[in-house]
């Protein structure tokens, strides 16, 4: 126990001894009564759930320390992560208002989008990547503070698929891959050539070989067989791509305030979200890409865990730390999100 931060092993049994007298004393008991040090502990950009994580293990700490057994319980206390929102929301909300108004995003409509965001950020009841200040598009939760043409959704790009397919049903796979087989491309002196070439003729294989119509394969099938077609266009480039890595910005982002210990234990080293794909130049990050399975449209969970949460975030990491090492270009640099799947 005397690992711990004086502060927090003072909250911590305080609060135990108060609860010492009611048998049986619960994680959720304790994090309730502790829920105004754990706000006041927090900071925005930290990660909520790791904070009550941390605190859980601060807490059953002291109980082990003090001899007072914790009755087991549920990891998930809706209450404490709320206040966090809550927290979270309240400074997110007063960065928002210390802002120029001058240098906001002012639409032709005369909506000013940061404004917007700000009353998207008073309402949620949950956490947002608009709590991160970020904006996408793609996210209908918008459509509730902007109209379609306000923020200009790309259109469905369906029917120019169903033309494509057509196309190949009338030509005839067998004609289109002799046709384009005839052709010869160097693989480095003719390289864009080459590799749409060699990706459309891997996909008439693909359809040749009823591929698409199984139904049993996994992500990794998908990313292996279909997409890697994004892998092989970087073979000539000086952006570099790897399979599954975990994103280096992210990572010194959700570990910036550990440090050694002194009144408290080191903290434990945090593992980032991995993507399907990180694209690097140099040893900077400047985008991934995500896939999904057929199975997954834009109301499944991997669609909107993976490609409307984590995605953004992660980009929003790789962006702080290229305006870290090139604060001179902030207005001009750009961080890629590519998002695949079957459809």
């Amino acid at each position: 126990m005397d690992r711990l931060n004086v502060k927090f092993k003072e909250d911590c049994c305080d609060h135990l001894r108060t609860k010492k007298r009611d048998s049986p004393i619960t994680m959720k008991d304790m994090l309730e009564s502790l829920k105004k040090e754990i706000v006041d502990d927090y900071k925005v950009g930290d990660d909520i759930v790791q904070t009550e994580r941390e605190w859980r293990l601060r807490i059953a700490e002291v109980a082990k320390a003090m001899d007072i057994k914790l009755k087991r319980h549920s990891p998930e206390h809706k209450n404490i992560v709320r206040k966090l929102i809550d927290q979270q929301s309240k400074t997110v909300v007063e960065i928002y208002e210390q802002m120029d108004e001058e240098r906001m995003w002012k639409l032709s409509s005369g909506k000013i989008v940061e404004k917007e965001m700000m009353k998207m950020v008073e309402r949620c009841k949950f956490e947002h990547p608009c709590h991160s200040f970020i904006f996408d598009t793609e996210d209908k939760n918008w459509l509730d503070f902007f109209t379609l043409e306000e923020i200009n959704l790309p259109e469905n790009f369906s029917n120019l698929l169903d033309n494509i397919h057509q196309s190949v049903n009338v030509i005839g796979m067998n004609d289109l891959h002799k046709c384009l087989s005839t052709k010869y491309f160097h693989p480095k002196n003719e390289a864009p050539c080459h590799w749409a070439q060699k990706s459309v003729l891997e996909g008439i294989e693909l359809h040749m070989f009823d591929f698409l119509k199984d139904t049993e394969y996994t992500e990794r099938d998908l990313m292996s067989r279909i997409w890697r077609l994004i892998l092989t266009s970087f073979n000539h480039s000086r952006i570099t791509i790897r399979e599954e890595v975990p994103s280096a910005a992210t990572k010194a982002q959700m570990n910036r305030k550990r440090r050694l210990s002194t009144l408290e234990p080191m903290k434990r080293k945090l593992k980032s979200k991995v993507p399907d794909h990180i694209m690097k130049f140099g040893t900077y990050e400047i985008g991934l890409t995500e896939g999904a399975k057929l199975d997954d449209d834009e109301t499944g969970n991997k669609f909107l865990k993976d490609v409307m949460f984590k995605t953004p975030k992660l980009l929003k990491d790789m962006m702080s730390k290229l305006n870290e090492v090139a604060p001179h270009k902030k207005n001009s640099l750009r961080a890629v999100g590519l998002v695949t799947s079957r459809k």
